[in-house]
C-alpha cells in the first residue's frame, strides 16, 4: 500500500509541476464547409511552453504545414537556391526533384518550391509568402503545379493565380505571437483557428 501511495504521489507531482513550466491555453477552432458556412466550433486545450509560432500551429493544428524552413537567411538577397533531393542522381526533374527557394532582396524567403514527384505521388507546388513590416509572415499561398518555368538554372515566374489553391492568413499579439490563423481553401474560408 504504501509503494503505491508513493507511486501515485510522485506521478501526481510530476503531472502538476510538468504542468506549471507552460500554461494553459484556449484555441477556438472553427471548421467550415468551403462555401462559408460554419459546420463546427470546438475548443482545444492546450499546455503551450513554446512560442505560438507557425511549427506550433503545424505541430498541433497541422496548418500552414508548407511554408520555407527559414523565412529570413542574411546570407541571400535577391537569390534563388534550389536544392537536389538526391544530390548524387541525376539533375533531371523526371527521375528527381528540387526544394527551390527565392529571397527577396531583404533576405526574407518569398517563394518556396516543390518540383513535385510522379513517381511518389507528390504534386509539384509553388508557395508566395508575404510579409508585413515587422518581416512575419502574415500571408502564406499555396498553388499546385510549378508556378515556374526552369530552363537550364534561369527560373521565369509564370503569373500567380487570382485566388489561391490553398492560403493562409496570419495575425499576431504585441508580442508577436500568433493569435490567428485562417485557412481559406479556393478562396473560400476552411478553417480558423483563433487564441481564446
Amino acid at each position: 500500500m504504501k509503494k503505491i501511495l508513493t507511486t501515485f504521489i510522485l506521478l501526481f507531482s510530476i503531472s502538476f509541476f510538468g504542468q506549471m513550466n507552460g500554461k494553459n491555453v484556449d484555441f477556438t477552432v472553427k471548421n467550415f464547409d468551403g462555401n462559408g458556412k460554419l459546420l463546427k466550433t470546438e475548443i482545444e486545450k492546450l499546455i503551450v511552453e513554446e512560442t505560438l509560432n507557425l511549427k506550433f500551429y503545424r505541430k498541433h493544428f497541422y496548418i500552414p504545414y508548407y511554408f520555407p524552413k527559414g523565412f529570413i537567411n542574411e546570407s541571400y538577397k535577391d537569390t534563388t537556391i534550389i536544392i537536389w533531393n538526391d544530390s548524387l542522381k541525376e539533375k533531371d526533374f523526371k527521375t528527381n526533384w528540387t526544394y527551390t527557394t527565392v529571397y527577396d532582396k531583404n533576405s526574407r524567403a518569398v517563394v518556396y518550391i516543390y518540383s513535385g514527384c510522379v513517381f511518389c505521388s507528390q504534386f509539384p507546388f509553388i508557395v508566395n509568402v508575404y510579409y508585413d513590416d515587422k518581416n512575419r509572415p502574415i500571408k502564406i499561398q499555396r498553388n499546385f503545379g510549378i508556378g515556374y518555368t526552369i530552363i537550364g538554372v534561369k527560373m521565369t515566374k509564370t503569373p500567380p493565380k487570382e485566388i489561391s489553391d490553398e492560403e493562409c492568413i496570419i495575425k499576431y499579439d504585441l508580442e508577436s505571437n500568433i493569435i490567428e490563423i485562417i485557412e481559406l481553401k479556393n478562396g473560400k474560408i476552411n478553417l480558423q483557428i483563433t487564441k481564446s
